[in-house]
């Protein structure tokens, strides 16, 4: 008898590569896992499956799939902390993983990361969120092919000292199936494709590897600005709303070294060198949404660990 307590960071989705599939893989992405918010879940043996706590339906549908896949008689399973939903942060793949590494642990599976994110139906836009969770810091994947999952092609801590500052306008993001649909809209030129893996190529990473958070910085900047031109017709400009755009130009006004949405929004964030920078930031920021119907603004530097398991 075992109770397994997982732990797994929230992330921001930095861009995709390619969405055309022109080149028999498609997508690619990047990003940052975040130490907060988090997933935390309990999982212990249980007759049936009992699930509690925020977030708790999700949590329940993931948990039955892979007791069937499993053949597992049940788990009981308590949410003690849940990503908001649906607003950029990677909630939907930190719970799927969270819930299913716990459950696998509990019935003695040994299951990698990869082969839990795939019995439960996670990595088809994205592998970004799956490698954070195994291995936190800063990743980027190489897109799928049709039968495939996400190759990661780089990953490496993040520095400690740097932080993000997120905004959260009370605005809501796509959900899985609007996402769907978004994305049957959107194929990117071969130009466009080229100037975005340039710069993450080319700039950003070189920026990450050296340190050097004014080229990093920029790059991501730049990325947001290009990534968000494939997806222009889509959410009606670069950003999802006016909002997001407004808010993103003025944390970079006011010192925000780059910025930029995750994902379909609404999160975005600035990026600072040092703490006493981001708290500095995160009060006008706070301030600016004030102003514009109020939303949730927080510091965050990144969580270069992963997801947590505690077996007991």
């Amino acid at each position: 008898m075992r109770e397994v307590l997982v732990s797994s960071p929230s992330r921001l989705h930095l861009g995709l590569l390619d969405p055309s599939g022109r080149e028999g893989r498609i997508h690619g992405g990047l990003g940052v896992a975040l130490l907060k918010p988090r997933v935390r879940v309990r999982v212990s043996p249980h007759p049936s499956l009992e699930v509690s706590g925020p977030s708790s339906e999700l949590a329940e549908r993931k948990a039955a799939v892979l007791l069937q896949r499993l053949g597992g008689k049940g788990a009981r399973i308590r949410v003690l902390e849940s990503i908001p939903e649906h607003v950029g942060l990677g909630s939907t793949t930190q719970l799927s993983l969270a819930v299913g590494m716990g459950v696998a642990k509990v019935l003695g599976a040994r299951l990698s990361v990869e082969e839990v994110s795939r019995l439960l139906g996670r990595g088809w836009f994205s592998g970004v969120g799956t490698h954070l969770f195994r291995l936190g810091g800063f990743v980027v994947e190489g897109g799928r092919k049709k039968d495939g999952f996400f190759p990661l092609l780089f990953h490496s801590p993040f520095p400690e000292e740097w932080r993000f500052v997120v905004a959260l306008p009370p605005l809501r993001g796509l959900d899985e199936r609007e996402e769907r649909r978004a994305f049957r809209r959107v194929s990117p030129s071969p130009e466009e494709v080229g100037r975005v893996c340039r710069l993450v190529l080319m700039k950003m990473l070189p920026g990450l590897v050296e340190r050097d958070l004014q080229a990093f910085g920029s790059s991501l900047t730049e990325l947001q600005r290009a990534v968000g031109g494939y997806f222009r017709e889509v959410q009606g400009g670069i950003f999802g709303s006016p909002l997001l755009e407004e808010t993103v130009e003025f944390m970079l006004e006011e010192g925000a070294e780059g910025g930029g949405q995750s994902s379909w929004g609404p999160a975005v964030y600035g990026l600072v060198g040092d703490e006493r920078g981001a708290r500095t930031l995160e009060e006008k920021v706070r301030r600016f949404l004030r102003r514009r119907g109020g939303g949730e603004v927080f510091t965050s530097g990144a969580d270069n660990r992963g997801a947590r398991f505690l077996v007991r």
